[in-house]
This record gives structure tokens, sequence and C-alpha cells, in this order.
């Protein structure tokens, strides 16, 4: 029976750390790419800097990206974080669970 009380929170936890991260990685993925490119100044890059990004905006880096290396491009590198945020969601809710019981019911976490 006790199995049963940790299983549904455990499992809760790990389906919204695993959706949670496949909504923001696509982003953060855009991100990091803006954030490598350099700055956006126009004219010639000093000969230490890399040359100006080719793109503007977080939809036009996003576009080129998917229109160049496809849809899956945005996903690339998904498979530890989605691991590592599962785990860490299924902690996180399976301890909220247990302790919002003993404070309400007064039950043995045991």
């Amino acid at each position: 029976m006790r199995g049963e009380r940790w299983s549904g929170p455990l499992r809760a936890g790990q389906v919204a750390g695993m959706v949670g991260l496949l909504v923001v990685h696509p982003i953060d993925t855009i991100k990091c790419r803006l954030q490598t490119m350099g700055p956006s100044k126009p004219g010639p890059a000093p000969m230490f800097r890399p040359p100006p990004p080719r793109h503007i905006s977080a939809i036009a880096t996003a576009s080129s990206l998917v229109r160049r290396d496809g849809l899956l491009a945005l996903y690339r590198g998904v498979g530890a974080p989605m691991f590592a945020y599962g785990l860490v969601n299924a902690v996180a809710f399976s301890t909220n669970t247990t302790v919002m019981r003993y404070l309400r019911d007064g039950e043995d976490v045991g």
C-alpha cells in the first residue's frame, strides 16, 4: 500500500518535468544560438571577434535552423536534461506530497 502512495507523485513529477523541458528546450536552443553569434554591429568585425550574426531576431534564427537542419534540430541534446528534469521533479513532487500528508493528517512518513 505504501508503494501506491509514492508511485503517483513520482510519476506525476517525472511527467511534469519532461513536458516542461519539451516546451522550454527549443527556446533555450534558439537563445544559445543567438548568444554564440556575436555582436550585431554592422561593418567589418575586428580580427579577434566572430563576424556579425546573419540573424537579428529569434524567429529568424529558429526558421533558419529548422529550414537547414529540420524540426528535430530544436530538440538536439534533450536526452540528458530530460532524464535529470524528470528525476528532480519526481523527487520534488513526492517530497511535497509526503510533507503535506504529514502536516495535514499526522501520518507516519516511514
